[in-house]
């Protein structure tokens, strides 16, 4: 074989590499893209709901008006209902299945958790939180978006004010790319 088929060879090779790396990249492009999509983002000022009301979960003490006026300020549109789940659990029993019972108690079915639009208040307690979330996961297909409250300072009553929203689920994806 001639040095000049030599060179033709190595570079179809090189230029066969250089293609599958580009559709490699442009691939998971758009599956990121995809997820985006599926994923309900809720940036300051800009909520995409399709239409739909925006449900707040609320698994604590029941949140004031003044919170609930924060909320709406930062996702720019009405809430349209709270659902308050009292969240006590029974230290001698499985947190999964007291969980379960938990989420039961809304009486959504798969659609409506499936294509809701949800802000979850997340109780104090960190294994109830941690099944929660599992269980929410489960049923809606993603990490939920959370609330974060802080208390207010220098307020003799023990009030609370919104800190920020977090989507967890864009945190897990941004996760993932450091895999």
């Amino acid at each position: 074989m001639d040095t000049l088929a030599i060179l033709v060879a190595l570079a179809t090779i090189i230029a066969g590499v250089f293609a599958a790396i580009q559709l490699g990249e442009w691939f998971r492009d758009w599956r990121l893209n995809r997820i985006r999509l599926k994923t309900r983002t809720y940036a300051p000022g800009i909520l995409k709901t399709n239409g739909k009301p925006i449900i707040i979960l609320n698994f604590t003490h029941p949140l004031e008006e003044q919170t609930l006026r924060q909320i709406e300020q930062q996702i720019n549109q009405p809430i349209g209902k709270v659902i308050d789940v009292s969240t006590h659990f029974d230290d001698n029993k499985p947190f999964s299945s007291m969980t379960k019972k938990l989420l039961e108690k809304i009486k959504f079915t798969p659609e409506e958790w499936q294509q809701g639009r949800f802000l979850v208040n997340l109780p104090g307690f960190t294994p109830i939180t941690a099944t929660l979330l599992s269980e929410l996961h489960g049923r809606i297909g993603h990490f939920p978006t959370i609330l974060r409250l802080r208390p207010l300072k220098g307020d003799a009553a023990q009030t609370y004010e919104l800190a920020e929203i977090i989507n967890l689920q864009e945190i897990r994806d941004a996760a993932r790319k450091t895999r």
